[in-house]
Order: structure tokens, then sequence, then C-alpha cells
């Protein structure tokens, strides 16, 4: 089991741990559109999954446009896909995209699946926040193999963006 922290308060994370160079789980998720979004739908390509709580927080929602900023800078070096995941129902997720404008990235919730934040060990279990995902970068490679994984150790802090493009440029 992992912890996150938050106001010195540990947290704990259940699911099956994620390690670098394993294949990617399979996953069914919901677009926004309310289409299955899966694994297959990436297959043979490069993608960071960047899993938080919901897009009505405010740092979520700062990360999620840093991550669109990221994307947009890194889309003419190479063909990375962003996928924001969240519990969050699809309309809360199409409501925030067209407020903020965001183009370079793709969102799915996990609403119909919380299995995938079990599979990915994302699944806050207890606090106020159970049933919320906490936040974690998720880098899967062409081949499907994980390259990077960074569980967010405190609720208020960033993911690192430089390690997350960098593990799939190589």
């Amino acid at each position: 089991m992992n912890y996150i922290s938050y106001k010195n308060a540990s947290i704990a994370i259940t699911g099956v741990p994620v390690n670098i160079g394993e294949q990617a789980r399979q996953f069914s998720l919901t677009s926004v559109h309310f289409s299955p979004v899966t694994l297959e739908h990436f297959e043979g390509n490069k993608l960071i999954i960047y899993t938080f709580p919901s897009v009505d927080s405010t740092l979520c929602a700062n990360t999620i446009r840093e991550f669109n900023l990221w994307a947009m800078r890194f889309k003419y070096i190479t063909d990375i896909t962003v996928l924001c995941v969240s519990i969050d129902t699809p309309f809360a997720l199409i409501r925030f995209i067209e407020s903020e404008g965001l183009d370079y990235i793709k969102f799915a919730s996990c609403y119909h699946s919380p299995i995938f934040m079990h599979d990915y060990n994302t699944l806050i279990s207890d606090s106020i926040f159970a049933g919320f995902s906490a936040r974690a970068v998720i880098c899967i490679n062409e081949k499907s193999k994980i390259q990077h994984h960074e569980l967010i150790s405190h609720l208020f802090d960033e993911p690192d963006y430089s390690a997350a493009f960098k593990s799939l440029i190589k």
C-alpha cells in the first residue's frame, strides 16, 4: 500500500503497484461523448495518463492547463497523447474542456469503471477523499510498456512534467 499526504495526514492509496517496464494494464474508460476509451485506442502511440480527483479542484485544473501547454510544445517534436482521467462525469469534463479551450489533451472518466484506479494504484481508500483518484502520472510507450510512473506524494504538489515527457522521447 502506498500513501500520499494532505495537511500532515497520511492517506492510503490502494491498488496494484505499477512497475517500470511492465505491460500497461487494459482499461475501459468513458469519453466525454460517452464512448469507450481503451488502451487499444492508443496502441502504437505514446501515452501520458494523468489521474486526478476532479476538474473542480483548483490545483487539478491548473495541472491540466499545464499539461495542455506541454502537449502543445511537444506536438511538433513527437506524437504524445495526454489523457486526463478522473471520476468526474463526462458532463463535468466537457464543461471544463469547453470553458478552458483545451485543444492538445484528451479526457476520460472512470466513473463507470473505478477498477481503473485500483489497476493503476491511484485509488484513495480512506479520508474525506475516499473513492477519488490520487494524482499520478503514468507514461506508456508505443509498445504499451510502462516507461515512467509518478504517484504525486502530496495532494498539493505538481507532477514532474519534464520527466513525464522526456521518458517518452528516448
